[in-house]
């Protein structure tokens, strides 16, 4: 309800000049005032024990005299490890860990060490050592612990890395022959149902998990591959990559026939020639000068895969230029390089690319470079290195057998290296970084597995496969 007499005397003592004291003092507002109570303060309530102040005094000296247990933790939360924080936080306040804390990865990566129980040695048929190649873990079946190793004898072993077996049992490995060459990479499909073989005899071919059946043989390339991967969501879908320096794209669903030895062969759907060479398609191929007949200069294709949320991309990187490449592979045209990147080192010359792999997010590449350094771009915008990874030790060797991985959560990136070392550094941080030592010769491919953080493997010229895991027995 409006006041009325309130705007009868607000207009009134707006003509008159002495006023304003008037509408102050004659003001009342329409709802009265309510008082209310004021509360007694409150007693002080004191332990009869200690009437004088002086007793408190001598009381919580000798509750500071008292022996105290040293705290688990250490009381800064900056040299927290990442095993303290989590513990921290399931046992008391979450509250506590508000502030950021910046842990290292080092005391987490320290807690990993190998046996001689979980030491493989990979042997050929005459029972003479032999180096292995690559190795990937599986994505589904045995809760992630398959390892799929390849060999120089183009032999695949399949390891159980979830059984506490002694090398000399042999009992947790499978192996078959899958070429007659050399095997350089292998790739379990999504599903775990398929293995994909790259291999020196020039061919790729598609497997059985199960039985080692031959299900597709794919030829065309006239070098040795160096790499082969499945499509993210297809599995039909398969793109190489070879030391001819071409990319050939396949589909094992079209384009097949039965040879005499009655299996299926078929032929590549699309070829991006002379990728990461572009005098080629201009000039004529260069020669090495040599006493025989002159040999192409050919410049490799390192690595080759299709862009997880871009299904048509397929990124690659050379042996030569150091360059990546994306290539839109759409059907019903040519290929075509659609974005590239140069090489920003320090080098006065380009250098080349060994390896090539992407984060689990699909938002960051991770390419090893012969210059010894590891540089990380964003999907978004290759051109540029955001992060550059490396050591004073570590040295990537002149082979293009050294391979990367990452953890499964991508906060670790995992290489091998020339110097019996395997290096880890921790992502976004390039400054810090994590040996694991304990093989004799170069180490070669590693993998990391996509299930478990806390199992990783490592390969080896001294004829091994390490696997490591976490060992909490010091904690």
């Amino acid at each position: 309800m409006l006041n009325l007499a309130y705007f009868k005397r607000k207009s009134a003592a707006i003509n008159d000049e002495n006023a304003v004291e008037v509408v102050e003092d004659s003001y009342a507002p329409a709802i009265p005032y309510l008082s209310y109570p004021q509360k007694e303060p409150c007693q002080t309530i004191t332990d009869t024990r200690f009437p004088n102040e002086l007793d408190w005094v001598h009381y919580n000296a000798k509750i500071e005299a008292l022996p105290r247990t040293p705290n688990r933790f250490n009381t800064n939360p900056q040299f927290w490890n990442n095993h303290q924080a989590l513990r921290h936080r399931e046992m008391f306040d979450p509250l506590a860990l508000r502030t950021k804390i910046q842990m290292s990865g080092d005391p987490f990566l320290s807690l990993f060490s190998t046996h001689e129980r979980y030491r493989y040695r990979i042997l050929n048929d005459e029972g003479e050592p032999c180096p292995p190649f690559s190795c990937e873990y599986n994505h589904v079946k045995r809760d992630g612990k398959l390892l799929a190793v390849a060999d120089e004898a183009g032999k695949i072993s399949i390891l159980e890395t979830d059984k506490d077996a002694y090398i000399e049992h042999e009992t947790a490995r499978t192996q078959f022959y899958a070429h007659g060459n050399a095997v350089i990479d292998v790739k379990w499909s999504k599903d775990d149902e398929h293995l994909l073989t790259a291999s020196g005899d020039r061919t790729a071919r598609l497997w059985d998990a199960e039985t080692h059946e031959c299900i597709s043989v794919m030829a065309g390339h006239d070098l040795t591959l160096k790499c082969a991967n499945f499509h993210p969501t297809n599995k039909n879908l398969i793109v190489t990559g070879s030391k001819d320096g071409a990319i050939k794209l396949w589909d094992t669903r079209v384009c097949g026939a039965r040879t005499a030895d009655s299996e299926m062969t078929h032929s590549a759907i699309k070829t991006i020639q002379y990728a990461h060479d572009e005098n080629r398609t201009k000039k004529r191929r260069r020669t090495l000068p040599t006493k025989s007949k002159p040999q192409p200069l050919e410049r490799s294709v390192t690595a080759a895969f299709y862009l997880p949320y871009k299904d048509n991309i397929i990124a690659s990187s050379g042996s030569y230029d150091g360059q990546i490449k994306f290539w839109d592979c759409r059907a019903g045209r040519d290929a075509q390089c659609v974005e590239s990147s140069e090489y920003d080192g320090d080098s006065a010359r380009p250098r080349g690319i060994l390896n090539m792999i992407m984060d689990n997010a699909g938002t960051r590449l991770f390419t090893l470079c012969t210059d010894h350094h590891i540089y990380e771009r964003n999907i978004t915008d290759i051109r540029f290195s955001q992060q550059r990874y490396t050591n004073s030790d570590f040295l990537t060797g002149s082979g293009f057998y050294v391979q990367m991985s990452i953890s499964p959560d991508d906060r670790y990136l995992l290489t091998g290296s020339r110097e019996k070392t395997a290096f880890v550094w921790q992502v976004g941080r390039p400054q810090e970084c994590h040996q694991f030592t304990g093989h004799e010769a170069e180490v070669s491919a590693v993998d990391w597995s996509k299930r478990d953080i806390g199992q990783l493997a490592t390969c080896s010229d001294d004829f091994t496969v390490a696997i490591w895991n976490l060992d909490y027995s010091d904690d």
